[in-house]
């Protein structure tokens, strides 16, 4: 996916208040139907950003992070 420059910065505002360690489904649980500008007209939701992530469990923010942008 094509990432909109101020994305990742939006999303990371969205995820303020995440704790770690932490599965993907806390994750989708707590905001995962909050919404994300991801392109100049596209907005996402943070379950469909976090869709193509495989890892299942993270232990902190750059372990999410690193498997968001591998993804």
């Amino acid at each position: 996916m094509a990432q909109f420059k101020g994305m990742l910065h939006l999303l990371h505002k969205r995820m303020a208040d995440i704790s770690y360690p932490i599965s993907k489904q806390e994750i989708l649980e707590q905001i995962g139907d909050e919404i994300v500008k991801a392109g100049a007209d596209q907005y996402l939701s943070v379950r469909e950003i976090l869709a193509p992530i495989r890892q299942e469990t993270f232990s902190c923010a750059a372990e999410f992070y690193c498997a968001l942008l591998g993804a």
